[in-house]
């Protein structure tokens, strides 16, 4: 568990790092936003109540931060099942950077969220 956590940090830093020089103006931006960034470095170190608190916090002071919507909703599906909450910050992140890179993902995983979802109800 500790392993697949570590390997799921890393591969987080390595999106958010790895591709810094194509990303535009705006999104950096965003990212070096300090909710944003205590958001990052909570999910790194293992805590994600934290990460999600401060991800809300940065979507909060602005809501048009798609860095911020994009991974609280991956959080949000990944570590804490809540699908609902996923499917919602990853279709306001469509509405918000429908021409993003990431748009496509976040359209798939509207569409997971809401297959997920729909599973979890009919277990109920």
């Amino acid at each position: 568990m500790m392993r697949s956590n570590a390997l799921l940090a890393a591969a987080f830093f390595l999106v958010l790092t790895g591709c810094d020089n194509s990303i535009s103006h705006e999104y950096r931006q965003e990212r070096s936003e300090k909710n944003y960034q205590l958001g990052i470095e909570e999910f790194n170190a293992g805590n994600i109540d934290k990460a999600i608190a401060y991800l809300s916090q940065a979507i909060k002071l602005s809501p048009g931060n798609a860095s911020a919507r994009f991974q609280l909703a991956v959080i949000q599906q990944e570590s804490k099942k809540d699908y609902l909450g996923a499917l919602c910050n990853f279709a306001e992140y469509v509405r918000i950077a429908e021409r993003s890179d990431k748009a496509q993902i976040a359209n798939e995983r509207v569409v997971n969220c809401k297959r997920l979802l729909l599973s979890a109800m009919a277990l109920e």
